[in-house]
C-alpha cells in the first residue's frame, strides 16, 4: 500500500507518459569513478537498452522543476548492456536516464537493486522491470494509459478526452491499491 501511494504522488508530479527528448540542464557533473564490488554495492541499477551501443549513459535525480543532479555515469557495451552502482545509498524518488544526446526516460527508485530492458524504437512499450515493485507499476500505468490514450485520440474532443483520462487514472489508482 505504501509503494502505491509513493508511486501515486511520483505519477501525479511525473513530466510525462511517453520517453522524452529535450534538454537536460546538468546542475553537477561531479562523478565519482570508483571500483565497487556488486556485493558491497549500496545501489547497484542493470540496464539494457537495445539499439544503444559504444557510449555513456547518464543516472540522474530530479532536483526542482527544471534541473537534474548525475549520480552516475556508466559505459555501453556493443550489446546495449550498462552497471549503474556505488557504495553511497540513492534517495528514494523519480531519477532520469539519459542517453544519445538528450534522450531520456523516468526511473523511480526505492529499491536501488534491480535491472531493466528496453528499446530506444519504443522505450516505454518494451520496457521490463526485474527486482523493483515500483517500476513494474510505475511503467504499469503508463503503458495502460499510453494505450488508452491512442485508441481515444481523434474519437474524443480535447475535453472529453481529459476528463477519460482522468477518470482511466482514477480507476486505475483504485485497482491496484
Amino acid at each position: 500500500m505504501k509503494v502505491l501511494t509513493n508511486l501515486c504522488l511520483l505519477v501525479c508530479f511525473s513530466y510525462s507518459i511517453f520517453a522524452q527528448q529535450g534538454k537536460v540542464k546538468v546542475v553537477n557533473t561531479k562523478v565519482s569513478p570508483k571500483a565497487v564490488v556488486a556485493s558491497e554495492s549500496r545501489f547497484q541499477i542493470q540496464g539494457k537498452i537495445k539499439g544503444l551501443s559504444n557510449s555513456d549513459v547518464y543516472l540522474a535525480h530530479y532536483f526542482g522543476s527544471n534541473q537534474q543532479v548525475i549520480k552516475d555515469t556508466a559505459k555501453v557495451d556493443v550489446n546495449g548492456q550498462f552497471v549503474f552502482q556505488g557504495n553511497e545509498a540513492l534517495d528514494q524518488g523519480l531519477y532520469l536516464i539519459s542517453f544519445l544526446n538528450n534522450k531520456y526516460f523516468d526511473l523511480v527508485i526505492g529499491n536501488s537493486q534491480f535491472s531493466f530492458e528496453t528499446d530506444t524504437a519504443d522505450i516505454v512499450g518494451s520496457m521490463k522491470i526485474v527486482g523493483s515493485p515500483e517500476n513494474e507499476a510505475f511503467y504499469g500505468f503508463q503503458k495502460t494509459m499510453g494505450s488508452l490514450y491512442q485508441r481515444l485520440q481523434g474519437t474524443q474532443n480535447p475535453e472529453q478526452l481529459r476528463s477519460t483520462m482522468a477518470k482511466a487514472q482514477q480507476d486505475w489508482i483504485a485497482l491496484h491499491k
